[in-house]
């Protein structure tokens, strides 16, 4: 007795001391996360050598370089160019970074633009007498907030920065991809600026603090390991609790197998090591098809030899193979399905049962579920869902097919007063009459192709086209939509667009004709950009539209929406959840079907884009005739 007693007093003290150990290793370790977590690091420039770094440059692609033309400099025209500068956050060290900032030095005056995951603050005119500071969120400010002084072109709003002058940029809490996690470069900032000849974004400075967390560290190693001792002298009483869990697990395990009796007709108890099989509830028709004196494997291919139809047999017997049960059963239970021959639809079932993670499973149970009547009010339901489908494309074709003849009947009449007329004011109406009509025509298109990609299979209409033709067709139905409207259409196309190419257009028209309604609906006054760029790469051309409004823009909500959607989209493929006529969902989901996408920016209050990209085959190299447009 008294040598437990001496055995006991000298475990508390051992005991004590690793408690000790843990408390001050904790402690320490603790200090010096927070000292190093407060320690601020600067690198100046791209610094590749460096663990984390900023890698600022130019962005890649035909749209990310732009030019405004006629801009007033002071009193003269000239052309401007426009540039997108990304910014990728690349941390290849071992820890997260938190919180950081970025100083960007100006080399040459130029304007700024757009700065997006962020706001700015701005030095204006550095060391003279006009110097200002202002802290700007640019994607969301207006130009009534804007102290410094700034100009507005075409709805851009362009703040001037001369040689000298700097900029802070401050990343925007709200975006949790801020947070850079370790070995990784996904934050990506962006800003876009104006100069006249080049630009250089070479010169800037990051800072920023790395965030150690107490799991990391030499300090966290000696804490588990006094943590470690501690534990291991407590096995006595982890091996009586797990006692008391297994004592626990078979109530469970009985309370468990009396509920899941109410379900299932007929449960047994499988031990997967014996091969051996229990009745803990069966009907008498299941027991009929068991010969008890084989083993588990045995009676269980019995049972289904004799009730499987055919066509199920094969399917059923790999399911029952216990000797792959075991692997099988990771997620806890596995079931397959096959029609009986007696009572139809019919489910089969292996739980696990007292299986520990550490161990293979030993034992398991196997359960029957009669689940015909499930099966035969699922199979209504997808057949009265499939036949809904099928009435509302047959329909919606149907009306589309009426209305394309009355509306074609309305155009030839129109074209042959048009052929006939030598009245000015008519041509001017039978011209609005045709573009009004296009209108109509791609509508009825688009809305019936987009409600058909879910139940059909629809073909890309490759042919070739004359995109002079096109962009005038584009330009004459915008110029029709907001005639009598305080609202004026700008253009900027670029002459690198190929004269002839080869592709979907009948698609892409619908496209346009969508965005540029919504364009329309929401715009009362001002201004619509009809924008075209195109670039050259091999044989194929880089072809970007954009539909640019001056309008209220999107609401945060409809915009959430509306991009939840696109997204959608990608993943998911065409949900035919269109036919209602949304024309914005509608231009989605062709731009899905063609492989592109639909690309929104949009600040409430100062209006919205919508473009997309696509490649079209060259068929005409020669750019296009801009005076034709």
């Amino acid at each position: 007795m008294g040598m437990v007693t001496k055995r006991d007093k000298r475990m508390k003290r051992i005991l004590i001391c690793l408690f000790i150990g843990i408390v001050v290793s904790f402690g320490v370790h603790l200090v010096y996360v927070i000292i190093f977590n407060k320690q601020e690091h600067v690198i100046e420039g791209r610094q590749e050598d460096e663990d984390t770094y900023m890698d600022m440059g130019d962005r890649e692609g035909a749209a990310n370089t732009w030019v405004k033309r006629d801009f007033n400099l002071k009193g003269r025209r000239v052309n401007i160019t426009g540039q997108t500068i990304d910014g990728r956050f690349r941390n290849n060290s071992s820890y997260n970074v938190i919180s950081w900032e970025m100083e960007i030095r100006i080399n040459q005056d130029c304007f700024i633009n757009k700065a997006w995951n962020g706001s700015v603050e701005i030095h204006q005119y550095i060391g003279t007498e006009n110097e200002k500071v202002q802290t700007l969120d640019l994607m969301k400010c207006t130009p009534e907030e804007v102290e410094l002084e700034y100009t507005v072109n075409n709805g851009d709003l362009l703040i001037p920065l001369n040689k000298g002058d700097y900029i802070k940029y401050i990343p925007s809490v709200e975006f949790k991809e801020l947070e850079v996690k370790k070995r990784s470069d996904d934050v990506v900032i962006g800003i876009i600026y104006y100069y006249m000849n080049s630009f250089d974004s070479s010169d800037y400075t990051i800072s920023f603090y790395y965030h150690m967390l107490f799991v990391e560290g030499w300090g966290f190693g000696i804490f588990i390991l006094f943590s470690s001792a501690f534990v291991i002298l407590l096995s006595g009483w982890i091996v009586s609790r797990i006692a008391y869990r297994n004592a626990a697990k078979d109530l469970k395990f009985q309370q468990g197998v009396i509920s899941m009796s109410d379900i299932y007709s007929t449960l047994y108890f499988i031990d997967l090591e014996k091969d051996t099989l229990t009745p803990i509830s069966a009907d008498k028709e299941s027991e009929k098809m068991r010969p008890d004196d084989l083993g588990a494997r045995e009676q269980l291919l019995n049972m289904v030899l004799y009730d499987a139809e055919e066509d199920y047999i094969k399917v059923a017997q790999e399911f029952i193979d216990i000797s792959t049960v075991a692997e099988r059963l990771e997620k806890g239970s596995i079931a397959c399905e096959y029609i009986s021959k007696t009572h139809g639809w019919t489910r089969i079932r292996f739980f696990s049962s007292q299986h520990n993670d550490d161990e293979p499973v030993k034992k398991v149970i196997f359960a029957i579920q009669d689940i015909n009547d499930e099966k035969i009010t699922l199979l209504k339901y997808d057949e009265e869902v499939e036949r809904e489908k099928h009435n509302r494309n047959t329909y919606l074709a149907s009306v589309s097919s009426r209305t394309r003849t009355w509306l074609q009947n309305i155009l030839d009449l129109n074209e042959k007063i048009l052929s006939e007329t030598k009245e000015d004011n008519i041509k001017t109406s039978s011209r609005q009459i045709r573009s009004i009509g296009s209108i109509i025509s791609y509508t009825i298109d688009g809305s019936n192709d987009a409600s058909r990609l879910e139940t059909v299979t629809l073909d890309k209409l490759e042919e070739e086209y004359s995109a002079e033709d096109v962009l005038s067709e584009f330009i004459d139905i915008a110029e029709t939509m907001v005639e009598g409207t305080p609202v004026v259409i700008e253009k900027d196309i670029t002459p690198t667009v190929p004269r002839k190419l080869k592709g979907d257009v009948k698609r892409i028209r619908q496209v346009l004709v969508q965005i540029l309604s919504n364009a329309v609906h929401y715009t009362d006054k001002g201004s619509i950009r009809l924008a075209v760029y195109g670039k050259a790469v091999d044989n194929k051309a880089h072809i970007l539209f954009s539909v640019k409004d001056s309008g209220g823009g999107l609401k945060e909500k409809r915009l959430k929406d509306l991009l939840m959607y696109i997204d959608k989209l990608e993943k998911l493929g065409p949900m035919g959840t269109v036919s209602n006529g949304h024309g914005l969902e509608i231009a989605a989901c062709l731009l899905n079907f063609l492989g592109t996408k639909l690309n929104v920016i949009s600040t409430p209050g100062s209006g919205t884009e919508f473009y997309f990209e696509v490649d079209q085959e060259i068929v005409d190299a020669t750019p296009i005739d801009k005076s034709n447009l």
